[in-house]
């Protein structure tokens, strides 16, 4: 893959070749690397160095490049407008070894881009005007937003996770569909990371891209060689991170990091995980307690598998220090992957299964079936987006399983259940290491009735119970016929001499 790597020559600092060739080599790509004099002020120069590239990466100088133009001259040569990655040079400090090593993990997320649609892109308007550009036109720029992949969304079993994430009511449930309106959404990412099925996807922050570019961060073979940790940033966040050993991450709101998020670079080789929120004055769509509650779920979790809390921080005032031996986790990033990181952190200690964690954080959850009011309706398990919840007939019995490691804590099963109110079925928000470990479980039992005619199943009895006691007396006859002949073979029935 062909990648232009073009960095504006106004701050960027000395360039070391060894550091650069380190760079071509960690991307394994054919890496065409300038520096250009006046980049950000004349943003025409893109279309008249790069070579053919197939993926472009710009180094700008914060507050002086337009994101807009610099996109502009991307279409012009043919490429995505939304896999263009940007690099803020102020945050190499000056250091052309930090330098290579941004602009090598800004490749590796550039090489991860899988494309965009119409449907991911959003006209914006820029957030703040330079002195510059209020004598120029200003090209107008795309913000990538979410799409909903309807081919793997849950929304046809009642699934609606990430309408009730959305701050900004941008998405909508209707008739088993859900819908994206972009006009209506400030990319933050909640209903990306809400999603239990991943059917909601961002095409600038997906998980390929952030892994590709966190293991380019940490690779020891790139740049400056102390140890390093990844700190979260918010995309809006306007100081530059320059703390050493510390790299960025950009994402469109630290409030999209699902505690598992926060906790896998700690995996992947990380000294220390940090968040940057959007700045002082707080986040604009209001998500610093959303943060705040994340931090506090992580820290305890770290303390109960016996490692320092400080692991994960608000702060890179300190160095992040020596990584952690972790055993990996494929697909990290992906929905449902958190019990997989969770359990990988839980190994560290000499008694995992007493892990147990309870915090409204929790990125894994515990369900529990009340047998008192439970009809075995199995509407918890048809609505249920990852499985977690399932429902088997064998013989005379169905059975309600349960397996925490699959579950999100998405709560998505509880409106479903007719007997909700009555305490039939109860989400626990904790991440219990134990009940992780031991797969699946029966959680209910109850014989079924069958079909005098033809012996399939008609329906739990419990259930057709529920159902007299509803009817009352007057509706015996009718559940006589109903308890004992299933839908298809109730046309054929002979009228008995009592009916």
């Amino acid at each position: 893959m062909r990648v232009s790597v073009l960095l504006c020559g106004d701050r960027m600092p000395e360039i070391v070749p060894d550091d650069w060739e380190r760079c071509t080599a960690l991307s394994q790509v054919e890496l065409d690397l300038q520096v250009v004099p006046g980049l950000c002020r004349k943003p025409r120069s893109i279309v008249q160095t790069a070579k053919r590239p197939e993926r472009l990466v710009v180094g700008v100088c914060p507050g002086e490049h337009s994101v807009g133009a610099i996109q502009a001259q991307a279409r012009r040569l043919g490429l995505d407008a939304l896999g263009v990655e940007l690099v803020d040079v102020s945050d190499a400090a000056g250091d052309p070894a930090r330098s290579s090593l941004l602009v090598a993990a800004s490749v590796a997320r550039a090489c991860a881009f899988g494309g965009s649609t119409p449907a991911h892109a959003k006209i914006t308007l820029p957030r703040a005007v330079s002195r510059r550009s209020l004598f120029s036109f200003s090209e107008h720029a795309y913000a990538a937003v979410p799409d909903v992949d309807q081919g793997t969304c849950a929304a046809g079993v009642g699934c609606h996770a990430c309408v009730d994430t959305c701050p900004q009511g941008a998405l909508t449930w209707s008739r088993g569909v859900v819908t994206h309106d972009a006009s209506s959404c400030e990319p933050c990412g909640l209903c990306v990371t809400a999603c239990p099925t991943s059917s909601l996807r961002n095409p600038a922050v997906t998980p390929l891209q952030l892994r590709a570019q966190m293991s380019a961060l940490l690779d020891s073979g790139v740049g400056p060689p102390e140890e390093r940790g990844i700190v979260w940033r918010c995309s809006r966040a306007t100081r530059p991170e320059t703390d050493p050993g510390w790299c960025p991450v950009d994402v469109p709101c630290t409030g999209m990091l699902r505690p598992d998020w926060l906790l896998a670079p700690l995996l992947l080789g990380a000294g220390a995980v940090a968040i940057r929120p959007c700045g002082d004055s707080g986040c604009p769509l209001g998500n610093d307690a959303r943060v705040e509650r994340t931090l506090a779920f992580c820290r305890d979790f770290l303390a109960e598998v016996g490692l320092p809390p400080e692991l994960v921080r608000s702060r890179t005032d300190s160095a992040p220090g020596g990584a952690l031996d972790l055993a990996p986790v494929e697909n990290i990033f992906e929905a449902g992957s958190a019990s997989a990181v969770l359990l990988s952190l839980a190994e560290t200690t000499a008694a995992p299964a007493t892990v147990r964690v309870d915090h409204p954080a929790s990125p894994v959850g515990l369900v529990h079936i009340g047998t008192a009011s439970c009809t075995a309706c199995t509407m918890c398990a048809q609505s249920c987006p990852t499985g977690a919840l399932a429902f088997e007939t064998a013989g005379e019995d169905l059975t309600v399983s349960f397996d925490a490691s699959l579950c999100s804590a998405c709560a998505q099963c509880l409106p479903r259940c007719p007997e909700f109110a009555g305490g039939a079925i109860r989400l626990e928000r904790v991440s219990d290491v134990a009940v992780m470990q031991s797969g699946r479980r029966i959680l209910f039992r109850e014989e079924v009735s069958r079909c005098v005619r033809c012996g399939e199943v008609i329906a739990p009895k419990r259930l057709l119970a529920r159902f007299s006691g509803m009817l009352g007396p007057e509706g015996d006859r009718v559940m006589q016929t109903v308890s004992s002949y299933c839908v298809d073979c109730r046309g054929l029935t002979t009228p008995t001499p009592a009916d």
